[in-house]
């Protein structure tokens, strides 16, 4: 996945959390708390977990 096919995902995800918990002002807010988290959460991942293993064993079928 290429970055742009990244920050279509945060969006909607984004998107769907805001639809979720738009009744107040607060919430508004701590979904985009979450958002932040679950960014960093995937950019560490990305970086150093799960996704380079999968990238391993790919170029290893091939």
């Amino acid at each position: 996945m290429n970055g742009i096919q990244f920050f279509g995902m945060y969006l909607a995800l984004y998107l769907i959390i805001m639809f979720v918990t738009f009744s107040n002002a607060k919430s508004f807010i701590q979904a985009g708390i979450i958002m932040v988290l679950v960014i960093l959460i995937s950019e560490v991942d990305h970086r150093y977990g799960f996704y380079k293993g999968s990238k391993k064993a790919k170029s290893k079928q091939i």
